[in-house]
């Protein structure tokens, strides 16, 4: 009897632990991808084609909010996609 017991139940975690812990896992993606989309967003605003990056050597200062990274990442996007980069920032 305490064997049938044992076996429905999970070693480590009840069904109420388990679901609450999903429900914290998806509001944590959505918090994650809520910053990953501002971070998008600013580098999107603060671009300049003057950046150093990959694609262009210069000795100018960079404008870019997040720096180098920012310029270099944003570079290749604004490249191939244009201003249609701004969706992807809306899309995550």
């Amino acid at each position: 009897m305490i064997y049938d017991q044992l076996e429905r139940q999970s070693p480590f975690l009840g069904s109420e632990i388990k679901k609450t812990l999903e429900m914290r896992a998806l509001e944590l993606l959505g918090v994650c991808l809520i910053i990953l989309s501002f971070i998008f967003t600013m580098v999107i605003a603060t671009y300049s084609p003057e950046d150093p990056s990959w694609i262009s050597a210069t000795d100018a200062p960079i404008k870019n909010f997040f720096g180098a990274m920012g310029a270099t990442m944003i570079a290749p996007f604004m490249l191939i996609l244009g201003w249609a980069t701004w969706f992807f920032a809306i899309l995550i």
